[in-house]
């Protein structure tokens, strides 16, 4: 019985430095053939990364042959143009698992598959390489939009997490916030609010008591204030390179007025003036 080695394609619709990831692909393909015992290729059909995958297995086929290999199309749903299908590729499978998942998931649970059937996705090592090419850039553009952000938020007394000091420098995956004394509900009003102005916002840190496991555990939230605090007044605003100049402004301009909005609210319910960069607001601003 063959020592047969699985490996799945998974990748974007759209391929930047096509050439240079389509030969780190081209190098992973050829190192296996020659390499394994047997390997089956399992490639999806749904963009232009699946295509190329595709192309660089049936290339080297031509130059290694198909004795020690197969490029298998894993299908998410029933295709019309089967018998095309299996023109092209050495086999066509539908997996069982995904006959009764809805079309809209089909191609999330088909990747799941991929993963659950591999002895390693290779082609991840070769996403990373294309990838390489472009951090310093990205790790640049970040470092821009966090000193942007760091220049607006703090003189409203918006904490942040330090990115860059003299000892460690930060890769700007996530921009994490803390409001000081808003409230669990006046968060999810600002985010529901920046949702409405078309910014994605999210929460990530919930203390661990706070999570089914551990609730069922018999830990109780209530004995951990600081976490619960920590957490009631967190907020994650949008950092990615593909943020524009207007856009990162356009972040901040919202994020200024929502959260100066909610905190008049809270000192007029408390009867007491607030300055904000020098500005007296008292009911509202100019008051």
């Amino acid at each position: 019985m063959l020592d047969t080695y699985r490996v799945s394609f998974i990748g974007h619709r759209e391929v930047e430095n096509f050439r240079f990831i389509e030969e780190q692909v081209e190098d992973i393909v050829k190192e296996l053939i020659q390499t394994k015992e047997y390997v089956e290729f399992y490639v999806g059909r749904n963009g232009e990364f699946d295509i190329m995958v595709a192309s660089v297995i049936k290339m080297a086929q031509r130059d290694y042959g198909t004795s020690n290999n197969s490029l298998i199309l894993v299908l998410p749903y029933p295709i019309a143009d089967m018998d095309d299908m299996e023109k092209y590729y050495d086999e066509v499978w539908y997996p069982q698992e995904l006959y009764n998942v809805h079309y809209k998931a089909a191609i999330t649970k088909r990747n799941e598959w991929f993963v659950n059937n591999s002895d390693m996705t290779d082609i991840m090592a070769a996403i990373g390489l294309g990838q390489f090419v472009r951090y310093p850039e990205m790790l640049k553009r970040r470092k821009e939009i966090i000193e942007r952000y760091d220049d607006a938020f703090k003189p409203l007394g918006v904490e942040t997490i330090p990115h860059y000091n003299e000892n460690h420098q930060s890769s700007g995956h996530l921009y994490i916030t803390r409001i000081p004394d808003i409230s669990y509900d006046q968060r999810g009003e600002i985010i529901v609010k920046m949702a409405e102005r078309g910014i994605a916002c999210n929460v990530h840190y919930k203390p661990l008591p706070m999570h089914t496991a551990y609730k069922k555990l018999g830990f109780d939230i209530n004995a951990y204030p600081n976490a619960y605090a920590h957490f009631a007044n967190e907020i994650t605003l949008p950092l990615h390179t593909c943020l524009t100049d207007e856009q990162v402004k356009y972040v901040i301009d919202m994020v200024k007025n929502l959260i100066i909005g909610i905190v008049i609210i809270f000192v007029v319910a408390m009867g007491a003036p607030l300055f904000i960069n020098g500005l007296s607001a008292w009911g509202g601003a100019g008051a």
